[in-house]
């Protein structure tokens, strides 16, 4: 049975999302992780970023457009979450992100 993990494209959903990996694939090469994976929670990460700070998703998967940051690599960032551990914590990255861009951390 898969864990219920409840993702609404919020800022608590990355804390829940970072939870999720934490308790399920750290520490970093404990368990395999696909290529899908990080790439789908980097493309979550980005979806969440562009609805609540901003920006568009570009075709080399960087998103741009955002006031105040040139651009970000969501995906780049979720793969390194999974090979890094929590050095490359994905709500600390939103939250960054999300600072940069003026729109606060929630």
């Amino acid at each position: 049975m898969a864990p219920a993990l409840s993702l609404d494209f919020s800022p608590a959903s990355i804390a829940a999302l970072e939870t999720f990996i934490a308790d399920r694939f750290d520490p970093p090469g404990s368990k395999f992780v696909g290529e899908s994976l990080p790439v789908g929670v980097g493309c979550y990460v980005g979806e969440t970023i562009i609805r609540t700070v901003g920006g568009q998703w570009q075709a080399n998967g960087e998103v741009q457009g955002m006031s105040g940051i040139t651009r970000i690599f969501p995906i780049a960032k979720a793969q390194q979450r999974f090979q890094n551990g929590p050095v490359d914590s994905l709500t600390h990255y939103y939250q960054t992100v999300a600072r940069y861009a003026g729109r606060g951390a929630d």
